[in-house]
């Protein structure tokens, strides 16, 4: 894995061996970051006016790709003991700070944030459970984008309260773009 554009160009970074990881492949990463590029364009964004949150982080790819672009703020969210380890050797690669565990089905208090990536391990509902926390505690509001990559070949209900705007495969993977409103289940 390596970081695509910007200010850490080509930077190389470490993924976890743990299964209950699936690093997002630099070929999906490129798909997602040119779906970005043109929705961020189209409302109108500078990248240094996007606050992003990358949730059930792993190593921190995608999160580390938006900063290398330029997003204003960045958070990562991120339990699991090894991954927490590679996330923080990646970030201290790149020169960021050190994140602490956090559980992205029991998160802090935030504020609301323009965009946020979650990749939760597939098939267990847990992107569903964390989206409505994130909701209940204030990181989500009418206009944050929130994307999830999950299995295009089984993927699960979105929960009521949230619409899929649009959605997009590569490879094995699907990228859901979603907002709050009326459910429509994929």
């Amino acid at each position: 894995m390596r970081v695509i554009s910007g200010l850490a160009r080509g930077k190389k970074l470490l993924s976890p061996t743990t299964e209950k990881t699936q690093p997002t492949m630099d070929r999906a990463k490129e798909t997602l970051f040119n779906m970005l590029e043109s929705w961020r364009l189209n409302e109108g964004l500078g990248w240094a006016q996007i606050s992003f949150a990358d949730v059930f982080a792993g190593s921190g790819a995608i999160g580390i790709e938006a900063w290398s672009r330029g997003v204003k703020a960045l958070v990562f969210i991120e339990k699991d003991k090894a991954a927490l380890q590679i996330l923080n050797q990646n970030l201290h690669a790149v020169g960021l700070k050190a994140v602490t565990a956090m559980d992205a089905l029991n998160p802090p208090q935030g504020k609301p944030m323009r965009i946020i990536f979650m990749d939760a391990p597939y098939g267990k509902g847990l992107w569903a459970l964390a989206l409505k926390a994130f909701a209940q505690t204030g990181w989500i509001d009418d206009k944050t984008l929130i994307i999830i990559e999950t299995d295009g070949q089984k993927p699960e209900p979105v929960p009521v309260g949230f619409c899929v705007t649009k959605e997009r495969k590569a490879g094995r993977n699907l990228f859901l773009f979603l907002q709050q409103g009326d459910n429509n289940e994929v």
